[in-house]
Parts: C-alpha cells; structure tokens; sequence
C-alpha cells in the first residue's frame, strides 16, 4: 500500500523520501522514483510531513520513538500522517508522545486494496487537528479520493 502511495505523490510532482526494511520494497520504490533512505529518522530529516503505512503497533512505536529522538534542531518533519489500521489505544498513546515532542499526528485509515491505491481509488478516515488536516489535503488529492 505504502509503496503505491508514495508513487501517486511522486506522479503528482513531490519529492519522495522513503524507508522500508524490506530491500525488494525499496528496490520496487526506487525504481519508482522514490529516494530511499537509511532510516525512518533520515525519511523525517528530508521532509516536513512523513506518511507512514504500517504492519503492526510495534512499528508505529518504533516510527514514533525515531521521530521524537530528533533534536529540535534537527527535526523538520512536524507532521506524521498514519495511513494504517491499527487499534485506537496505539494510535492515541503515539500521537501522545509526538504532541509531548513538538509534532503533530494525523490518524487517517484507509479503506481500500493495494489496486485501490495504485489508481487513487481509496478513502481516508481522517482525524486530527483540522488546520493540519487543511494543510496536507493537497497531498491527499495526490492518492485518495475526497477525504
């Protein structure tokens, strides 16, 4: 899903920062026009908004622990976009965590299938603050339809 996301958004003209332990996804992304990264915290340092589209809750906390380990001078990613179904507790323990280090979080799961997503054709279940929602909504146009 991630992978086919992060091909809309470069598409749609943005630059692409992106990171998956999985060499043959990072192989497939790059071939896509994606710039692969060594690390979640190097995704972060190259972009203001990160997007993450996870597995489990144990890779949202360790996304959200390299996220906050950034030192104030170092970070320029304000903003973490989480496109996954993962259970309530997680997400609000996490978004927690960002808010307790300076960043933002929305929580936006989507309903759809990896073909879904390759077309554009997935929705977003979006919640979070509303000016940062606003903020990142051209991003969105990018892979899913009207959220």
């Amino acid at each position: 899903m991630g992978g086919a996301i992060a091909k809309n958004l470069v598409d749609d003209g943005y630059q692409v920062f992106g990171y998956d332990p999985d060499a043959v996804q990072c192989k497939n992304a790059e071939n896509a026009g994606i710039k692969i990264t060594g690390s979640v915290k190097e995704v972060a340092e190259n972009s203001h908004i990160t997007l993450s589209s996870l597995p489990n809750a144990d890779a949202l906390d360790a996304i959200v622990s390299e996220l906050i380990t950034l030192s104030e001078s170092d970070r320029s990613a304000g903003i973490l976009i989480e496109l996954s179904t993962l259970d309530l507790v997680t997400k609000q323990e996490n978004q927690a965590r960002l808010v307790d280090a300076g960043l933002d979080l929305l929580d936006c799961p989507i309903s759809g299938t990896g073909q879904q997503a390759k077309t554009g054709d997935i929705v977003l279940f979006a919640s979070g603050d509303q000016t940062v929602f606003s903020d990142c909504s051209t991003i969105f146009k990018s892979f899913a339809k009207q959220s």
